[in-house]
Parts: C-alpha cells; structure tokens; sequence
C-alpha cells in the first residue's frame, strides 16, 4: 500500500520508488498574523475552488448547514453568480440533527436547484452487500447509506460530478476531540493558563454534551493510557465477551501535542481515509465523480503550517476557517457551535432488514466468539438507539456482511 502523502514511480525497469510529497504533520508556523492568515486562506480557498470546478459535466453540491459546505457554495455563488450548481441536502429526523433552518439560510430560499432527499429507497441488504465485496472492505458507519440516498438521486438526474465539503473537519480542527485535545494541551502545558477559565464560559463548552469532551483534566487522564479520539470506546464493552481489542491502543504514537497527533491521524489514517474510500467507492457504484475541493494541495499544504492556536481561537472549533467564511456566510452558520455531522438513523435505515442482519450476526462463527449476543440482540431490538449504539451496532452488522461475503466466494 501507499502511505499518506506518497506517490509511487515506476519506471521502464519496473523499478518501484516511493516519493514522499508531505508528511501531513502539522509546522505551526508563526510566520503570519491571524489576520494574515484569513487573508490568505480566503485566496487560497478561492483558488482550489476555481480548479476543481473545472468540468465538461453538470456539477452537484453536498449542502448542509453546517460551514464548510456552506463556505463552498458561497464561493461558488460569488465567483460565478451565473452557474447552474444543483444542491441537493439529506433530511434527518433525529432531534438534534435537523438542519434545515441553516440549509435555508444559505439558499435564501430560493429552492430553483435544490433538491431535499427525505426518505430511504434503497434496498440497503443488497447494496450493503455489493459494496462490501467490491473491495472485500468494510463501510465505516452508516452514513454511508445516507450518502448513497443522495448519490443515487444526484446519478438520477445526470449530476456527474460531486462536490462536498469533506476534509475540513481534518484540516481545519473540526471534532470537538479537537477542540478538547488543544484546551488539554493548554492545561498540560501551564496548568495556570489564563485562558482555561475562558473554556467554561465558552460557547462550545456550552454546546458539547459529553463530559469527557468537556474536562480538560478528565481527558489529560484519559490520554495517557487510551487512544486519541475514541472516546466511546468503553461505553461498547458490554458487547464484547472479553478484550480482544487492546492492540488498538497500539494503534497510535504520540510523537508531539495531543492536537497536533490526532489532527495528524485524522487526517491520514482514522477518520478522512474511510471518508474519502466511501465517498469515492458509492459514487463510482452510481457512475459518478467526487471531488473534495478543501482538499486541494495547496490548501491542505497551508493549513497543516497554522499554529493550533489559529484553529481554535477563542474554542470554537474550525475558528479560522469561520472567520474567513464569516464576510459571505451568514453568521447563523458560521456561530452555530453544534457539530451535527453526516448521520443517518441505523434502525431506519435497516428497519426492513434487520431480522436477516440479526440472522447473519448469530451464523456468524467470529462474532459467536468475540460478542455477547444475548446483549447484543438486546441492544439491536430497541426502537431507539444512541449514538454510540447505532455505531457498535452498525461495526457488527457489517463484520457479519464481510463474513457472509468471504463464505460466498469460497
């Protein structure tokens, strides 16, 4: 395989040579003001957006209300107020996840162009199927099919190329693991830091639910013997029979802050790279293109050389990236300190199959050894499940999927 950040040459000979073209690790460098960096972040945004636009196809944008699409289609509109950009946005039902004031906000409600996919017509057991055994790799999560609802209307009507806002979240320090991570540095670093008592009077403070994303010193605690950003991960014991699991926190190495290594993993291993794999393997399944314009080089090879600070100004998440969007971004989107995310409700979704993914949890021979499933069919029976369920149900569906398609090519 390719590392992050390589290429492979290969010349006449067959000789193979591996060329490193960035280390995506982050420079924090100081060499221009806060001020001088929006600046320059607004021209180099401008920038990749005018080279990845660049096609012969109809073009479709991936609108939420969230800032980075939103910062997208703004720079769309502005530099080219003339162009047919179709937009298309997926409804959720799930209270805390409805976007649909902020996804307004931006279209000024002029619905011309856009498109709202509010339901679920795919016949997801096939398809999970198919798009597990093109690669014989697993789906991620289940905002998968989430994208794939949105995918098949876009390839529906002759939308060819994609675009969407992903990668600013890993470029930009958008998680609030990142957030937390760099107010814990700050504690690391001078427990008397002025600062920390700004944290609590913070905005996304305010905004963030969970405890251990909100203790900087529960969560120094917490990285000094678990891995960066999986925080969930104890709240899924109960499905396992006993710990098969502690090479993950082998998994990572702490090589400088909290921030800069799990900025640096997010974007080159745990969270972008199944991203990107998805984005590209649903779109191609519907003969179509994904471009990922905060993905640029000369975008991602500036932001990697903000200081952390750039990135978490006055704890908001993605602060630079807000500021610079703020002079054409309503500022609804651009304070808006909830992180909804691209998310999909697993028991809608799979309401219709369920009891064929139950069956192939339990034919299983891997998952008879390593899950608990009387507690596990426990969890799967409910008619709401949280967030962290509907992912520990969603790994174990899709490891029994991966199972069943290894059994059928044997």
């Amino acid at each position: 395989s390719v590392r992050p950040g390589c290429s492979v040459i290969i010349n006449n000979l067959l000789q193979k040579k591996t060329v490193s073209l960035f280390d995506n690790r982050r420079k924090d460098n100081k060499m221009f003001s806060y001020s001088e960096s929006i600046d320059f972040l607004k021209s180099n945004f401008k920038k990749s957006v005018e080279d990845i636009i660049i096609s012969d196809r109809p073009l479709a944008l991936l609108l939420s209300g969230g800032i980075d699409s939103s910062y997208l289609y703004k720079t769309i509109k502005e530099l080219y107020p003339e162009k047919k950009l179709s937009t298309y946005s997926y409804m959720n039902t799930i209270e805390g996840y409805d976007e649909e004031k902020n996804i307004n906000t931006n279209l000024n409600y002029d619905y011309s162009h856009h498109t709202f996919i509010r339901n679920n017509e795919l016949d997801i057991f096939d398809l999970w199927l198919e798009l597990t055994k093109e690669n014989m790799f697993p789906l991620p999560n289940q905002s998968a099919f989430s994208y794939a609802n949105l995918v098949k209307e876009i390839s529906n009507n002759n939308d060819i190329v994609i675009l969407s806002g992903v990668g600013a979240d890993e470029i930009f320090g958008g998680y609030y693991t990142h957030l937390i991570s760099y107010v814990t540095d700050l504690f690391i670093k001078n427990k008397d830091d002025t600062r920390l008592t700004k944290w609590h009077d913070s905005g996304m403070y305010k905004t963030i639910r969970m405890k251990l994303l909100r203790d900087y010193r529960l969560y120094s605690d917490y990285t000094k013997s678990n891995i960066y950003g999986f925080h969930e991960y104890n709240l899924e014991d109960s499905l396992l029979k006993h710990d098969n699991f502690s090479i993950k926190n082998r998994i990572l190495e702490k090589v400088s802050s909290i921030t800069s290594d799990l900025l640096y993993y997010d974007l080159t291993k745990m969270t972008l790279p199944p991203a990107l794999y998805v984005n590209d393997l649903i779109s191609m399944y519907y003969s179509c293109e994904s471009r990922a314009p905060y993905l640029c080089n000369r975008l991602v090879d500036f932001a990697i050389q903000l200081p952390n600070e750039y990135l978490f100004n006055d704890f908001y998440t993605k602060s630079i990236l807000r500021d610079a969007a703020s002079s054409i971004v309503s500022t609804r989107i651009t304070k808006d300190f909830n992180k909804i995310g691209f998310y999909g409700d697993l028991n809608l979704q799979i309401g219709k199959i369920k009891d064929q993914l139950i069956n192939l949890v339990f034919n299983s021979s891997f998952l008879s050894e390593n899950i608990d499933l009387t507690e596990f069919k426990k969890v799967a029976n409910k008619d709401e499940l949280d967030n962290v369920q509907s992912k520990s149900l969603f790994c174990i569906f899709q490891t029994a999927i991966l199972e069943e398609c290894y059994n059928q090519i044997k």
